[in-house]
């Protein structure tokens, strides 16, 4: 028996599905629009750099929130509280594991989409006898 050509096209758009789904899954999120919820993304604690509107960047330690701002700990400067609405943006400070994590995705995607291509390439040659 042959297989047919609609076959391979449906497990074609098929396999291009799973890996359009697994990229976009891999993705880090979007950034937060709003300070308040960049902050909340933060642990009582974790390394932060803030960006204020007028360019000047400080780096230290989260501290508490309240309803117009947060603390900004600092072992030189101190504790400085700041609003809401002078940061423009917060990002963390030192190790991120998202390029690690997106690569092992990938590859673990491709190793998995090479199996599948081996398997079919390996079913294709037992139909036709090869």
């Amino acid at each position: 028996m042959r297989p047919s050509k609609s076959f391979f096209q449906q497990a074609t758009a098929s396999l291009l599905t799973y890996a359009l789904a697994g990229a976009l899954l891999a993705e880090p999120g979007h950034a937060q629009s709003t300070v308040s919820a960049q902050i909340a993304n933060f642990p009582l604690g974790a390394n932060i750099q803030v960006l204020l509107k007028t360019n000047k960047k400080l780096r230290g330690t989260r501290g508490p929130d309240s309803p117009n701002g947060f603390a900004l700990l600092d072992a030189k400067a101190g504790a400085r509280q700041l609003t809401f609405d002078e940061v423009e943006s917060v990002k963390p400070v030192g190790k991120s594991h998202t390029t690690r994590n997106v690569l092992i995705g990938v590859t673990i995607g491709v190793a998995a989409l090479a199996i599948v291509i081996g398997i079919g390439i390996a079913k294709f040659n037992e139909a036709w006898g090869r």
